[in-house]
């Protein structure tokens, strides 16, 4: 009998400890798995917000360059805002440079602001406007 008592008495304590192994270990699988997403978010984030700005940067060349094809003598100024959408749009200035224009464009996403700038040449509007059938 004093044999089986020590026996249990030396178990009392192994429950507990297996519990708690099993508590540590799911939280740091838990953890491990709530870092991870976080991190993958972060990344789509940064992601998206580079798919928002080049296709914004595209999207003001375009709109300079249907301009400069409507209007060739063209020269100043253009803001756009986007429609629905809070804090993104861009500037468009267009200068002429010996026969072939200057656009530069700031393109404003959320609280950023990126300058980019291209030479249209002459040639590259014809183009544009041969392509358009004009």
């Amino acid at each position: 009998m004093q044999v089986k008592k020590n026996r249990l008495l030396r178990r009392s304590g192994y429950a507990l400890m297996m519990c708690l192994m099993v508590v540590a270990v799911t939280s740091s699988i838990v953890l491990t798995l709530f870092h991870s997403i976080r991190l993958q978010t972060a990344e789509s984030l940064a992601r998206r917000q580079i798919v928002v700005k080049n296709s914004l940067a595209d999207a003001a060349f375009e709109h300079a360059l249907a301009t400069l094809i409507d209007n060739p003598n063209f020269s100043g100024t253009l803001n756009f805002a986007v429609p629905n959408e809070r804090n993104r749009g861009y500037t468009l200035a267009v200068q002429p440079v010996s026969g072939d224009h200057q656009i530069t464009a700031v393109l404003r996403v959320a609280a950023t602001n990126t300058t980019v700038s291209r030479l249209i040449t002459a040639k590259q509007l014809d183009q544009r406007r041969k392509t358009l059938g004009l």
